[in-house]
């Protein structure tokens, strides 16, 4: 197992069989929730409640130090709290510990800041008592990993070879060790949350690759299983896991560096995973919130797609009943803004007029090639880049039969064309007050110099990439169509 273990302290689930009365005399006596931290020699006059929720953290409820008993903080509310990991804070907004809350939410913890873990009680709580054997376990063996870790360095800076060997062994058999045992806890407790949130970090065990008839072996089979059985130890249906640590960078990994990062393959690993979590409303809700805003705000091109496939798909289809009507406008209009400069979409044309006060069309250009260009003379880094693009044009132009259409975006008319005959650039500039759309918006231009990379036939191949990138993708664009032809495929 990867070491990503968390120290918290858990209030696991059992069943209890109670009569009806006794269930409704203890509603009565036992509402809400209330949690006493008693921590001795403590110099906080205020403590802070909080719980995570994806990658964040939440303010939830702050409790003053009790006058009579310095170090007791009690957190007190009507309302039960939502299942999940919560942070005790000092005054200071430093984490003092981590503790589960869930069905049991009256209970009190007592501990020393000399040793907040060794010296820790727990009364009202047997679960957290279980819990904290667990974690004096798991931080011993955590504590021998790093003597062992330390003694390896030793050994290698002192050249001793076969102690190395001998120390690795060790590290190897004491990080067996941790990991059996947090699988044996998960295995005797198998109705514990906390349990669940370990499952999520427990490894995939690959089975022996499969032999073929003729002998060969599938070189991409560990991959495909470890795909397949991502979430094999996760509770897909229990919303609980939102609200610790672990959970959004577990789908988050999934989507960075799982999958193939082919927007085909994204769009069907998205719909496969949100119709997993689809019977549970707040992991529903939640997985889609984060596939859109990971896919609006990627910065690998042509992500942009995978976001307005979501957003046709779930936003537009009223799926998403949650989202208010004036949240579900703004997001469908994105969406169709960013549908018309997709990867493989035909540019919109473009018709401003070039200095000699001409016409020029962005769509009747004869190159195999074209690079739209917005920028603006007067901007610092449009300074340093359009002469890049210059030198880039002049040496590639009848090599790669290309050509550029410079979109000045810079009201001065003479400031304009003055730059351009200082900068030597003897290509399509175009610029003014006149043009057929309103570029800033159909091209989603909030900041210059910005490159647009077109084919033949005008359809984007690139976007937002820099002068210094391009060589590497003509090279490598170039190989790709090499390749197609010589297959037959164009």
């Amino acid at each position: 197992m990867k070491n990503r273990i968390i120290i918290l302290v858990s209030l696991l689930i059992f069943s209890t069989n109670y009569n009806l009365q006794a269930q409704k005399a203890n509603s009565k006596k036992k509402s809400g929730y209330e949690i006493k931290i008693h921590i001795k020699n403590s110099p906080d006059s205020m403590m802070y409640l909080a719980n995570y929720y994806g990658r964040n953290q939440y303010l939830k409820d702050s409790a003053k130090a009790d006058p009579k008993t310095p170090g007791l903080f009690v957190f007190k509310g009507e309302e039960p709290l939502l299942g999940g990991i919560y942070i005790l804070a000092s005054q200071s907004k430093v984490k003092t510990m981590e503790f589960v809350i869930d069905q049991s939410q009256h209970f009190t913890f007592e501990t020393d800041t000399a040793d907040v873990l060794k010296k820790i009680n727990i009364k009202g709580s047997p679960e957290n008592e279980l819990f904290f054997n667990y974690i004096k376990i798991l931080n011993h063996l955590q504590n021998e990993l790093m003597r062992i870790s330390g003694e390896i360095k030793d050994a290698e800076n002192e050249g001793k070879e076969g102690l190395v060997k001998i120390k690795k062994d060790l590290l190897t058999e004491k990080s067996k060790e941790l990991e059996e045992y947090t699988k044996g806890f998960i295995k005797d407790n198998p109705d514990a949350f906390f349990s669940k949130v370990l499952a999520l970090n427990l490894d995939i065990q690959i089975p022996p690759f499969p032999v073929r008839e003729d002998g060969t072996v599938d070189s991409t089979f560990a991959w495909k299983y470890y795909k397949e059985n991502f979430w094999m130890h996760t509770d897909l249906a229990d919303d609980r896991l939102l609200r610790t640590p672990v959970f959004h960078s577990k789908l988050q990994r999934y989507f960075s560096e799982v999958i193939v990062q082919d927007n085909d393959s994204i769009k069907h690993e998205a719909s496969k995973l949100i119709e997993m979590v689809r019977p549970n409303e707040e992991m529903f809700k939640y997985v889609i919130w984060f596939l859109t805003n990971y896919y609006e705000t990627s910065k690998i091109m042509g992500h942009d797609e995978v976001f307005v496939f979501l957003v046709e798909e779930y936003y537009m289809t009223n799926q998403c009943f949650w989202i208010p009507p004036h949240t579900l406008e703004n997001l469908s209009r994105r969406a169709l803004q960013l549908k018309s400069i997709l990867i493989g979409a035909k540019a919109p044309e473009l018709i401003m007029y070039d200095t000699n006060n001409v016409f020029r069309s962005s769509h009747h250009i004869k190159a195999d090639y074209t690079i739209l260009w917005f920028f603006d003379p007067d901007c610092g880094h449009c300074k340093v880049e359009t002469p890049r693009l210059r030198d880039f044009y002049n040496e590639n132009k009848k090599r790669l039969n290309l050509e550029v259409f410079a979109v000045s975006s810079d009201q001065d008319l003479e400031r304009w064309k003055k730059y351009i005959r200082d900068q030597k650039l003897n290509w399509i500039n175009v610029g003014g007050n006149t043009a057929n759309i309103d570029f800033f918006k159909v091209y989603d231009l909030y900041s210059t110099p910005v490159m647009y990379l077109l084919d033949k036939d005008k359809k984007i191949l690139a976007k937002r990439i820099s002068v210094a990138d391009l060589d590497n993708f003509f090279e490598q664009y170039e190989k790709v169509k090499e390749n197609r032809k010589r297959m037959g495929l164009d």
